[in-house]
C-alpha cells in the first residue's frame, strides 16, 4: 500500500498526548533523520514511546492485528515487545519502504503517519468493549519433603520457570503456581486451603487448572481435585507420582484368591479432568495378615504405605518392570517419583503453551 506521509498530527488520540511526546512523534513523521529505532538505536527511549505503545494497543483493539500481543503501557523504551508489535503492525498494514520486500521495525515517516491515520479513522466509532481480566492458569504441585516442612507452602519460582514457556507468555495469560509439602495428618493437611484458594481465583478469572503431586502429595491431590469437582471447577490435568496410600485407601482388602499386589486398586472421589495420569510401582506392596483387623491387609515395609493404580484415572502407568529400581521399597518409591514428576511437568507445560 502507499505510504501514509503527513506533516502534522491529525488524530485526537495523539493530540491528547503530552507536548514532548507529540514533538517526538511529529519529528518522526517529518524526517527520516528522526526515525525511532529499537533499543539501543537512536530515539529508542522517550515519552513518545509510551504514546506509541498506547496508540498501537488502541488500533489493535479495533483491527485485531495478527500476531500482536498487547503492549505494556508503562515502559518508555523501544524493547523487544514493541519490536514484535511494530513488526506485526507493519506486516498487517503492508508498510514497506522503497525497494523493501520485508518489513523492518523502524518507526519512521510512513509508519508514524499510518498510526496517526488509523487512529483518525477510528474517531466517531464506538470504543471497543473493555477487555475483561486476563485468563489465569493455575498449577498446583503437592510434593513430599519430610516432617520438618509438612503441610507448608514452598517457593515456586524455579517450578514456574520450568512450566512457563515463551508460548504461554505470548498468550497474554497469567500463571499462578502453588506449591506445598503434603501431609497425611489432618492438622497439617494443606488440601482444604489449596482448594479454597483455587476456587477463589476461579470465581474471578477463567483459565486452565492443573494439579499434580508425589508420594503423600499424591493422596492430597485426590482430595484437592475431589473438592474442586464438588465446586464445579474442572481440571485440565491431574497427575500423581507413586502416591502414598494405606490399607483403608484401597477399594477392597486382599482376598485369599487375590493376594497379588496386581489386584490392588486405590479408591478416589469422582473428579473431572481432561487428562489424568498416575505413575506407580508395586515393589514392596503385599498382602499380609493383621491380628488387629482379623484378616488380610495391603501393606509394605514402608510403615504400611502402599502404592498402586488409582480408580478414575485415564492412564495408570505401572513402572514396576520398566525402570531399574534401587535395592529397597523406599528407594524404588523415590525413583518412581523422580521419573513421574518430570513427565507431569512436561505435559503441563505443553497444555499451558
Amino acid at each position: 500500500m502507499a505510504l501514509q506521509y503527513q506533516d502534522s498530527i491529525e488524530s485526537e488520540f495523539l493530540k491528547a498526548e503530552p507536548a514532548d511526546s507529540q514533538a517526538g512523534m511529529l519529528a518522526a513523521m517529518r524526517t527520516h533523520a528522526s526515525n525511532i529505532q529499537p533499543a539501543p538505536g537512536p530515539r529508542s527511549k522517550g515519552s513518545w514511546i509510551l504514546s506509541i505503545r498506547k496508540a498501537l494497543n488502541r488500533i489493535n483493539q479495533a483491527q485485531t492485528i495478527p500476531g500482536f500481543v498487547k503492549l505494556s503501557e508503562s515502559s518508555s523504551s523501544f524493547d523487544t515487545d514493541l519490536v514484535d508489535a511494530v513488526r506485526a503492525y507493519k506486516n498487517h498494514r503492508k508498510i514497506l519502504g522503497p525497494g523493501q520486500t520485508k518489513v523492518d521495525t523502524i518507526i519512521g515517516r510512513g509508519t508514524m503517519g499510518q498510526i496517526d491515520f488509523d487512529l483518525k479513522a477510528l474517531e466517531g466509532k464506538p470504543d471497543p468493549k473493555p477487555e475483561g481480566p486476563k485468563p489465569l492458569d493455575i498449577v498446583v504441585c503437592i510434593t513430599f519433603g519430610g516432617v520438618t516442612a509438612e503441610g507448608e507452602e514452598q517457593g515456586s519460582s524455579s517450578l514456574r520457570a520450568r512450566l512457563e514457556g515463551a508460548a504461554h507468555k505470548s498468550k497474554q495469560r497469567d500463571l499462578m503456581v502453588i506449591k506445598f509439602i503434603g501431609s497425611h495428618r489432618p492438622e497439617k493437611n494443606p488440601s482444604v486451603g489449596i482448594a479454597d484458594r483455587v476456587v477463589k481465583e476461579r470465581l474471578a478469572r477463567k483459565g486452565k487448572t492443573c494439579v499434580y503431586g508425589a508420594s503423600v502429595g499424591g493422596k492430597n491431590v485426590l482430595q484437592v481435585v475431589g473438592m474442586l469437582t464438588e465446586r464445579s471447577i474442572p481440571m485440565s490435568y491431574v497427575g500423581i507420582s507413586d502416591g502414598a496410600f494405606f490399607h483403608d485407601d484401597a477399594v477392597a482388602p486382599p482376598g485369599l484368591l487375590s493376594m497379588s499386589a496386581k489386584n490392588l486398586r486405590i479408591k478416589a472421589q469422582t473428579f473431572r479432568s481432561d487428562e489424568s495420569v498416575n505413575f506407580y510401582t508395586l515393589i514392596g506392596v503385599k498382602a499380609a495378615p493383621s491380628t488387629q483387623r482379623k484378616g488380610l491387609i495391603w501393606t509394605s515395609d514402608m510403615k504400611g504405605e502402599i502404592h498402586g493404580p488409582v480408580n478414575g484415572f485415564l492412564i495408570n502407568n505401572d513402572l514396576t518392570s520398566t525402570i531399574a529400581f534401587g535395592p529397597s521399597t523406599a528407594a524404588a518409591h523415590d525413583q518412581a517419583v523422580f521419573f513421574g514428576d518430570p513427565k507431569h511437568e512436561e505435559r503441563i507445560k505443553d497444555i499451558l503453551a
